[in-house]
């Protein structure tokens, strides 16, 4: 099975294994995850990015959901660090402003203090 990121999924007898970019995961009877692999697929996706498009000069204020952003955080839309950022005081959730990009094109979006990644930010 491939996910729509990419990821596959094998069953190999009683282990099955999980591809995922942090590598592969073994899955035994013994588990505790056996049938229960749409609710690891879960817990590997990326963090929650709302919106995830928004107009290619840039401006749009995007939210990030997670845990641990703190005022030391920072965000970076394709490398580039967007603006305004401002955390959540229970380092829940973080706003940033989304730089200018090219239209058409997809980044990944990422944080550091946490090091997070967070799926692509569409420039329409």
């Amino acid at each position: 099975m491939t996910l729509p990121d990419g990821t596959k999924f094998q069953s190999a007898g009683r282990i099955d294994w999980f591809n995922h970019p942090a590598g592969y995961v073994a899955l035994g009877p013994d588990s505790g995850h056996a049938g229960n692999i749409a609710a690891l697929c879960a817990a590997l996706a990326p963090p929650p990015m709302t919106p995830t498009s928004g107009p290619a000069a840039g401006g749009t204020v995007v939210t990030l959901t997670g845990s641990g952003f703190t005022v030391a955080t920072s965000v970076a839309a394709g490398g580039v660090t967007g603006s305004a950022t401002n955390a959540a005081p229970n380092g829940s959730s973080l706003t940033f402003v989304a730089p200018a990009g090219t239209a058409g094109t997809c980044v990944p979006v990422s944080t550091t203090n946490p090091t997070l990644s967070f799926g692509n930010f569409c420039n329409t």
